[in-house]
């Protein structure tokens, strides 16, 4: 069973609220996982992701910036330490 991400929130592409919440489900579970999210033009938002199982969840300190544009970076490792392919995606944040 090659590992992979099987759902991720937001939506690529998707418009959401500044308080959003930022995950990747896997089809196996996590021993190792890193989101980088970062506002475009403006560099990496501080926190980290935390994992549980199959989910890995990066919940931002503070509300997101109206109309920005998000860059996610995934990396992870499954629990038999294989490598999950790169997952990158972009959402945007609305205005209010």
């Amino acid at each position: 069973n090659t590992p992979k991400v099987l759902t991720i929130s937001p939506a690529a592409n998707s418009h959401v609220n500044r308080n959003s919440i930022i995950s990747a489900t896997l089809n196996s579970d996590v021993s190792w996982a890193r989101m980088q999210v970062s506002r475009f033009g403006y560099g990496a938002l501080p926190d980290t992701a935390v994992w549980n199982a199959s989910t890995v969840t990066y919940r931002p300190s503070t509300l997101l910036t109206p109309g920005s544009q998000i860059v996610v970076v995934f990396d992870a490792k499954d629990a038999d330490n294989q490598a999950i392919p790169r997952k990158e995606w972009v959402f945007y944040v609305k205005t209010d």
